[in-house]
């Protein structure tokens, strides 16, 4: 495992700001850095993880990159998490609601005032405003139509 390791080390370069191990060689369409080991490409990071890691890489798991940085190898900036918890701790548009603590109207996203649906939050205030104003539009139709 040292050829690899001195493999990943001659293409990197160390940020001193902020501690990546940043890979200069090739990646994929994600941008992770993608290291050729016996024929067969493997994830830099991985390999890296499974060398110099802290604890035993599981094949269950993700490697979260602390740092954001898709390219570093570092494996102190890297954590196992599953799949569904590195989703959360990203920047999309999933992660991002799922840390939301208020609607898009800036109701809060209390026990009370949430109510699940299709595994997804809606907003019990903006509900009840919205039925006002179809229940309003329907009147005010069947109103005019009865004036014909």
């Amino acid at each position: 495992m040292s050829d690899v390791l001195q493999r990943l080390q001659a293409r990197t370069t160390v940020d001193p700001a902020t501690g990546c191990w940043t890979w200069t060689g090739g990646t994929d369409r994600s941008g992770y850095g993608r290291l050729s080991i016996g024929g067969k490409m493997r994830a830099t990071h991985r390999l890296a993880y499974a060398i110099l890691g802290r604890e035993d890489l599981d094949d269950a798991l993700v490697l979260h990159h602390d740092c954001r940085n898709r390219r570093c190898w570092n494996p102190h900036h890297l954590e196992q998490v599953t799949s569904a918890q590195n989703t959360r701790l990203g920047d999309g548009p999933t992660a991002r609601h799922a840390r939301a603590t208020h609607c898009p109207q800036r109701h809060p996203y209390t026990a009370e005032n949430t109510r699940m649906a299709r595994g997804r939050r809606h907003c019990r205030t903006c509900h009840r405003d919205r039925l006002r104003r179809n229940r309003a539009r329907v009147s005010s139709c069947r109103t005019a139509n009865a004036r014909q």
